[in-house]
């Protein structure tokens, strides 16, 4: 048995030692560990102080038993990740107590708890990196962990970070996406509304045609963008133009691919009338025209109406050339102008601008008076047959 072991110390913090009486083969007591540098991987048990009954003094004695230090791992926050970077997340911190040999672990894990792991070591200065493929992870929350236990069997208190992944690149919700007018004419101004599943930046470089989309400016990433295009000029064969959407990205950065909608502005179709001759002694009349943008078989429907209003209707096929004609019947009209309009709407439901002519209609002939025949044809010069 001995006495305490007054002095003895676990690195440099003092033992504090249970009271007990007399002299005892066993004393317990209890340290504060003290603050040791980052470099410190353990310290040292020293007992002395101690005597046995008869005043023999021990000497003061290292035990083979250390305390080892806890090593520490942080790990550096990580940025939103988008498919670009997905397959070499880089990650990086640092480490104390560890050697160079020692084997730190970094594991990613997603919100499905399927994970990916890779190991590293640090370096001389306790740095270390790694880079993460969390290619195969699911969209969301990715939580990251770093552990390790050095060479002295000390694991350190586990590191962690989040981050977030989204792969999925934006697309356009064809659906919710719209022109305004559904149909125009060239230089008029039509309103677009770009419509997407999730917030995106500005869709620079969509066209309507060839003609830019000026979109309204708004902050950050949009679901929806609204623009305006000035619809430029096309040839009279072109019934449509594309509405194309492109340039626009995620808040991670995915790059949605261009896409072309399903809605297209319709160019306005036209029609025309040819001169209308006047009427004389019948009770039809023959009007003939053309178009523009009306397919083969359209019907191009037709007024013909008097000054008292009263009216007869009729329709003409558009050939293939645009082309039309139609024989109306004027016998219930009155005599004197008659105006004639013309419309129609094509297959893609753009209604041409309704268009008018206007003619001179007699239904009867002007003849000659019988008595007035007998009076002067005599004084009507005769001409003999050549």
């Amino acid at each position: 048995g001995v006495t305490t072991p007054t002095g003895s110390t676990l690195g440099t913090a003092a033992i504090n030692w249970t009271a007990q009486s007399s002299t005892q083969t066993q004393w317990v007591g209890t340290a504060e560990v003290a603050s040791v540098a980052d470099s410190v991987k353990s310290v040292a048990l020293t007992l002395q102080g101690f005597s046995d009954a008869t005043g023999n003094a021990g000497e003061a004695f290292t035990s083979s038993k250390a305390l080892v230090m806890t090593p520490t791992l942080t790990v550096e926050n990580i940025g939103d990740v988008n498919e670009a970077s997905a397959a070499s997340v880089a990650v990086s911190g640092d480490s104390t107590r560890f050697e160079t040999s020692d084997e730190l672990t970094i594991k990613a894990v997603d919100t499905d708890n399927k994970e990916v792991t890779q190991t590293t070591t640090a370096a001389a200065l306790g740095k270390w990196n790694t880079t993460l493929d969390v290619s195969g992870l699911k969209d969301g929350t990715i939580t990251v962990t770093v552990n390790g236990t050095n060479d002295l069997e000390a694991p350190a208190k586990e590191a962690t970070t989040t981050f977030t992944l989204t792969q999925t690149k934006p697309t356009v919700d064809d659906g919710q996406t719209s022109i305004n007018p559904t149909y125009a004419v060239t230089g008029e101004s039509v309103t677009v509304t770009a419509t997407f599943d999730k917030g995106v930046t500005t869709p620079t470089g969509s066209t309507l045609g060839t003609a830019a989309i000026n979109w309204t400016a708004q902050a950050g990433t949009q679901t929806q963008w609204v623009g305006t295009a000035e619809v430029a000029s096309v040839a009279d064969s072109v019934k449509s133009v594309a509405l194309t959407l492109q340039g626009f990205a995620d808040a991670t950065g995915n790059t949605g691919e261009a896409f072309i909608s399903s809605k297209v502005l319709a160019m306005t179709p036209t029609i025309a009338f040819e001169t209308v001759n006047d009427v004389t002694g019948l009770t039809t009349v023959t009007v003939n025209g053309s178009s523009t943008r009306f397919e083969t078989g359209d019907t191009i429907a037709l007024k013909a109406v008097d000054t008292d209003s009263l009216e007869v209707l009729g329709s003409a096929t558009v050939s293939l050339d645009g082309t039309w004609t139609v024989d109306l019947d004027l016998s219930t009209l009155k005599d004197g102008e008659i105006a004639v309009y013309a419309n129609g709407t094509n297959s893609l439901s753009a209604t041409a601008d309704e268009v008018n002519t206007t003619f001179n209609y007699s239904s009867t002939t002007a003849l000659v008076a019988p008595d007035y025949w007998e009076k002067y044809s005599a004084e009507l010069p005769s001409q003999k047959a050549a």
